[in-house]
């Protein structure tokens, strides 16, 4: 149910505002994870495992990177629920996939080009532990969370009014 006279403009502002709040569950959603994985063996939660991780700065690079992502998709998702009406809840679901695939590929690459690069092995080696390995693991974790996410977003999308 879109508004009639909607401009391409508008339907995505619409959706980058939804996208980047949207990011916002699913960085809560990321961290919560990764506080019940650190935390497993007794320890509970461990809600203070970003400070043991020594990764705080390409944990915020990521976090800047997904940010952006959502904003972008959401305007993507925007277009596509309100101005060409296709379905809320696929495009909600790709564009949380999309998100969340930019922001695994993108947020491995300072790494490599920092300290994969200049490896004693070889070019391969350090693509695979700095982009590879990462990607495959925020995608093993975070695909259930960036549908669900997705989904929840285009519903947003589609009920939203100016």
């Amino acid at each position: 149910m879109s508004i009639k006279g909607m401009t391409r403009a508008e339907a995505r502002k619409i959706g980058g505002r939804k996208g980047l709040i949207s990011s916002v569950v699913g960085l809560i959603t990321a961290y919560l994870i990764m506080a019940m994985m650190t935390g497993i063996g007794g320890r509970g939660m461990d809600l203070g495992w970003i400070a043991d991780a020594g990764m705080q700065l390409n944990m915020v690079l990521g976090a800047v990177i997904m940010l952006i992502s959502g904003y972008l998709w959401g305007q993507l998702a925007g277009i596509t629920i309100l101005i060409n009406k296709k379905n809320h809840l696929v495009a909600g679901i790709l564009c949380g996939i999309g998100a969340l695939m930019t922001t695994a590929f993108l947020s491995g690459l300072p790494g490599f080009l920092l300290e994969g690069m200049p490896w004693k092995y070889s070019i391969k080696e350090g693509f695979e532990s700095y982009v590879v390995k990462p990607f495959t693991w925020i995608t093993v974790f975070g695909i259930i969370p960036a549908v669900a996410v997705g989904v929840w977003m285009g519903w947003r999308i589609k009920r939203c009014r100016i």
